[in-house]
């Protein structure tokens, strides 16, 4: 996955990155390669806990959001679905145009001698 992120990068923004630096969430501290095998990620016993006074609620419905842009994108898909239901349906009228006939293929006669 980081590999096609930074082939993306390079070839559609042409942007290289020269080195990618990563900080523990847990002691806060950097972690400079192979953030699989820092400390605070060694077992399973150290779940990644979110915390909940710090998520977001959308004013629409229940769901809740650990980021602002989360939030305002799930928003504006409440704004863009209510936007769309109050449209008024599209009935597209037929087409003035004739119909080209189809060409009658010939069937393939057997060959007399």
């Amino acid at each position: 996955m980081k590999g096609s992120l930074i082939k993306h990068l390079r070839f559609v923004h042409h942007v290289s990155i020269a080195t990618c630096e990563f900080e523990c969430g847990i002691c806060n501290s950097k972690i400079l390669c192979k953030p699989r095998e820092h400390p605070c990620f060694a077992g399973d016993n150290n779940p990644i806990v979110i915390d909940v006074a710090q998520t977001l609620q959308c004013s629409f419905c229940p769901a809740s959001f650990t980021s602002t842009l989360g939030l305002q994108n799930h928003v504006k898909s409440h704004k863009k679905a209510e936007a769309q239901a109050q449209l008024p349906a599209v009935v597209i009228p037929p087409s003035r145009r004739r119909k080209r006939a189809q060409k009658v293929r010939p069937t393939a006669s057997p060959v007399s001698d």
